[in-house]
């Protein structure tokens, strides 16, 4: 047999096989390729390396039409190809090359980068690299402290970032525990049990009496700026009235900021509400500012 000039028919398959044997870090690739039909043949060599058509190593695999090339530094692509040699030694040239860019494992798990409140029912988190989707949304996944429950769970587009419905937010301070996100990698990883980050709410709006409206001569309603601690807001001690009326009774409304006080009969008549000790749904929970004070008008209703 003379030079060759191919090898016929050359289909290589390229498998990434994990170590998990010896250095946590090298992988496996394995090449494989038809075989040459010349009754000649001899066998074959396997060429590879990090540069194209220029290969560090070469190997004599005798008549075996694969061959896996082992403890390989992943973060390089290598470069595989083979030739065909007759019993009288003479090479072929080099088949169509290949190649495999082996991608370092990803074993670091995810991790919280921040949580902030979008509203006072809305939680956004960050996590360090994009998460499973099913893990992610899963509402059990997440806990908040201070009796917050979260309702929904949803996952954005970018892959990081969950946007938590929730019970509504009082002004303070809360942990945020989180357990059984994984990364999307493959094995995928976990992320720290009990993983925690603390975030706050401020807010923004003063604690104060925003309107009164008139029912009749022996009902108001006192409309305040925050949702209200049910305990202070129905104790009748809290309100005063100007000149004297009666507190009977305080009922908070069910949207938790208005309070129906039912008193003795109002005359027509300019009077003034003295609030104190009354506590909105904070935690730690705020208390309005001693002796708020609203003016309101009874009008002439008999």
């Amino acid at each position: 047999m003379t030079n060759k000039t191919c090898v016929c028919s050359l289909v290589f398959t390229l498998v990434l096989l994990f170590a998990i044997w010896g250095n946590l870090f090298a992988d496996d690739l394995t090449v494989s390729w038809n075989a040459n039909t010349e009754n000649d043949l001899a066998g074959y060599k396997v060429y590879f390396g990090t540069n194209s058509r220029n290969y560090d190593h070469t190997v004599d695999v005798g008549t075996d039409t694969i061959y896996t090339v082992t403890d390989l530094t992943p973060g390089f692509e290598y470069f595989f190809a083979v030739t065909a040699y007759d019993t009288a030694g003479n090479e072929s040239s080099f088949s169509e090359e290949v190649s495999y860019f082996l991608a370092i494992p990803d074993t670091i798990p995810p991790t919280l980068i921040s949580a902030n409140l979008v509203t006072a029912n809305q939680l956004r988190i960050n996590f360090s690299e994009k998460i499973d989707q099913t893990t992610a949304t899963n509402i059990l996944n997440y806990q908040i402290n201070n009796g917050i429950i979260v309702t929904s769970a949803v996952l954005d587009t970018n892959g990081q970032t969950v946007t938590l419905t929730t019970s509504s937010h009082g002004v303070g301070n809360y942990i945020l525990t989180v357990n059984n996100i994984t990364d999307q990698a493959d094995p995928a990883n976990v992320i720290a049990p009990n993983s925690q980050i603390e975030y706050s709410y401020t807010e923004s709006t003063p604690f104060e009496i925003t309107e009164i409206q008139v029912v009749d001569t022996s009902h108001i309603i006192v409309i305040f700026s925050r949702n209200l601690d049910i305990v202070s807001a129905e104790e009748i001690d809290n309100y005063d009235i100007i000149p004297s009326i009666p507190i009977l009774e305080a009922n908070l409304d069910v949207d938790e900021h208005s309070v129906h006080l039912f008193t003795g009969t109002h005359d027509a008549g300019q009077y003034a509400l003295v609030v104190s000790n009354i506590q909105d749904q904070s935690q730690p929970p705020q208390t309005i500012d001693p002796r708020t004070t609203m003016i309101y008008q009874m009008p002439d209703l008999v």
